[in-house]
């Protein structure tokens, strides 16, 4: 079975919410090949959301594992929200998120029908997201 490794991270700057929301996703192989490495502008206005921007990143990785061979799936990020929800953990509750979450759900459902996923918390600090920020570097818990 094909193992998938994938990591996302939004933002929404400078002002969340209401600013310019982007995101970050990397994909790897079981091998640690990058089969996906993109960051992308969600948009720019008041509908913009750093939770919004989070779970476009999310969206685009269920995207392209659609197209590829079926295998086991890990997501990380640092969205506790998107994750949380995700896992069945938390209600998706109305927001500026909400159509894309509900987008997201759908597609992970039809992603995970032949395979597995699983969606975990983990530091992605140090990606830039598209409108050019870096996020900040968080300290280590030793």
């Amino acid at each position: 079975m094909n193992e998938y490794y994938a990591w996302f991270d939004g933002a929404c700057e400078p002002i969340n919410p209401g600013g310019t929301a982007s995101f970050e996703v990397i994909v790897k192989g079981e091998d640690g090949t990058v089969l996906l490495r993109d960051h992308r502008v969600v948009g720019k206005s008041k509908a913009m959301s750093n939770n919004l921007a989070e779970y476009a990143g999310v969206l685009h990785i269920l995207r392209h594992l659609s197209s590829r061979p079926l295998g086991r799936v890990t997501i990380r990020g640092d969205s506790n929200l998107v994750i949380n929800q995700l896992n069945g953990k938390r209600r998706v509750n109305k927001g500026l998120y909400f159509p894309i979450a509900i987008e997201t759900r759908e597609l992970l459902i039809s992603v995970s029908v032949a395979g597995r996923s699983a969606f975990a918390g983990s530091p992605v600090s140090g990606m830039r997201s598209a409108t050019g920020y870096r996020r900040r570097q968080r300290p280590s818990r030793t």
